[in-house]
């Protein structure tokens, strides 16, 4: 009854633990008419990226960010997008998130992971060490650290990093690419 962007998250919440497909539903539907409501597109937007709907990821964030929303965990998220898209303009837009969290180990990984695919390796292992040393137990900066590693010829220390990322108990995003390049290093 209550038409408010509160009210529509709450349910947007209670859907999600049933059905992501029915949340992201309701949250395009409520967009069609409300296109403009910053929390509801982020919300769209997250739960697309953790679904692996990555196209529609990024025209959510894309919308978000026309909006003039200047939040580093979008931006983040969004570079994060762009890269699994294997698309131009990651690094730009981790840059942007890098500007509005310097300090945040994830927006440092996120950072590093788009320098790496521009082949920009000596930012890219700058960016991580101080990624890792800000949060240690992070298996997805370890794993692109690993990456980093490897492909500077740092082999040992690459496979040093990916034994802890991948028994580490915590979601490793990367796994099956953990994996293959363990594989590679042996």
């Amino acid at each position: 009854l209550d038409k408010s962007s509160a009210s529509l998250m709450r349910v947007f919440a209670a859907t999600s633990w049933r059905d992501r497909t029915a949340a992201i539903r309701l949250a395009e539907q409520w967009l069609t008419g409300s296109p403009r409501d910053a929390v509801v597109l982020r919300a769209l937007a997250d739960t697309q990226l953790n679904t692996g709907n990555f196209s529609g990821a990024r025209r959510s964030y894309e919308a978000l960010s026309s909006l003039g929303v200047r939040d580093p965990d979008a931006l983040n998220n969004l570079a994060q997008t762009l890269l699994r898209l294997k698309e131009a303009g990651a690094l730009q837009v981790a840059e942007q998130a890098l500007a509005l969290a310097p300090g945040a180990p994830h927006v440092l990984g996120t950072a590093a992971w788009a320098a790496f695919a521009v082949g920009q390796n000596d930012r890219a292992l700058q960016l991580l060490r101080e990624a890792r040393l800000r949060d240690p137990a992070n298996t997805d900066t370890r794993f692109y650290l690993a990456s980093v590693l490897a492909a500077t010829g740092r082999r040992e220390d690459a496979r040093a990093e990916l034994s802890a990322a991948l028994a580490s108990s915590s979601g490793l995003t990367y796994r099956a690419e953990a994996e293959e390049l363990m594989e590679r290093l042996r």
